[in-house]
């Protein structure tokens, strides 16, 4: 086919998409010859690595305390194990969303259920959330999709009112707030990702933020063997995996961590642009002025791209395949997570 002159006709870009550029130009070289040089790359140290990167993010999210992970869907895995989701009982959360998601739900041997999404955000909502809830509800994961916070206040007020606990998948949002609060502490627990593919990156990794000290202490305990690193006289009381972060990847993830909110600022709601990789490009921000509580942030991944259409609501069928599949899957007591006691305390993305 001929191409003509005609305005019609006009390529909409003319220059290839910027490169992906340089990413790691901070103090990593510099922290990584320090963990080497301690000659002890075990995570639980007092001025460690690992330690001074969660004492950075505990302070630029504003929660108390946290927990360090092997990455997100560890971290994600490690939050419901935490909490206690009992085996069999079901975890509502989004069909649009990372299998590492679902994977956390599953290796407790419980049953996901997938709420309807707003088709603005592609989050779940409180309204959606409550159409699924059944008597055997336990928990809502919420996944805050492409650096888009969901619609918090009333997704709160319906799970403390039915006594579900709330754990926020952070993974894509890093510097996303609702009402001037990052997202992740408005929940039970708010697990974020250091994957390659995040705003912040150590190769793999992550960590959960929490408000509550008896959750902090049995997801502590739940990521690490159940090896009472707390001294909380419960030392191999339960299962726990071994989820921990190494000293390698403490000291990427302190580098990165210094520049958490710089490489986040490109993007603000109603300016209708984006960062990518700290470029900028003109595509318009998933968060519109229509939602001025929300203030989004996208990333180096899929958050620059077209979006599709959201995938029809699963049907009762699947949902009872999915049941029938979680209930009758095993997993070794070094997946499983799971602590003796009951519940401790009141765009595919790749984690």
């Amino acid at each position: 086919m001929t191409q003509t002159n005609s305005p019609a006709h006009t390529p909409i870009r003319t220059k290839p998409l910027p490169g992906l550029g340089p990413r790691y130009t901070g103090r990593e070289v510099e922290f990584l010859k320090e963990a080497l040089t301690r000659n002890n790359l075990f995570y639980y140290q007092a001025d460690g690595l690992v330690t001074r990167m969660l004492a950075r993010a505990k302070q630029e999210l504003g929660a108390p305390f946290a927990v360090p992970a092997s990455s997100g869907t560890a971290s994600l895995h490690v939050a419901v194990a935490g909490l206690g989701i009992p085996a069999g009982y079901e975890v509502i959360t989004s069909p649009i969303t990372d299998m590492g998601t679902a994977v956390a739900i599953l290796y407790q041997n419980a049953v996901p259920v997938f709420a309807e999404v707003d088709p603005r955000t592609f989050n779940i909502t409180a309204k959606s959330i409550e159409a699924v809830i059944t008597e055997r509800t336990r928990a809502v994961v919420l996944v805050h999709l492409a650096g888009t916070p969901a619609d918090m206040d009333e997704i709160v007020a319906l799970c403390k009112a039915r006594k579900i606990a709330l754990i926020e998948d952070c993974a894509q949002s890093w510097g996303a707030t609702y009402k001037g609060k990052a997202v992740g502490n408005f929940g039970d627990a708010g697990c974020y990702s250091f994957n390659d593919f995040k705003h912040l990156s150590c190769g793999d990794g992550g960590f959960i933020i929490t408000h509550d000290e008896a959750a902090y202490r049995s997801m502590h305990n739940c990521g690490d063997k159940y090896y009472d690193r707390l001294a909380q006289g419960n030392r191999l009381a339960g299962l726990g995996a071994n989820y921990r972060m190494t000293e390698l990847q403490g000291a990427v993830a302190l580098a990165h961590n210094a520049n958490l909110f710089a490489n986040n600022s490109a993007c603000k709601v109603g300016e209708g642009c984006c960062s990518y990789r700290g470029r900028t490009t003109s595509t318009t921000c998933s968060a519109s002025t229509s939602r001025p509580w929300a203030s989004p942030v996208t990333s180096s991944s899929s958050a620059c791209r077209p979006r599709a259409s959201p995938p029809r609501r699963a049907t009762s069928r699947a949902r009872s395949a999915t049941s029938r599949s979680s209930s009758t899957r095993t997993s070794s007591p070094a997946e499983s997570g799971r602590p003796r006691s009951s519940r401790a305390g009141s765009t595919t993305i790749r984690r």
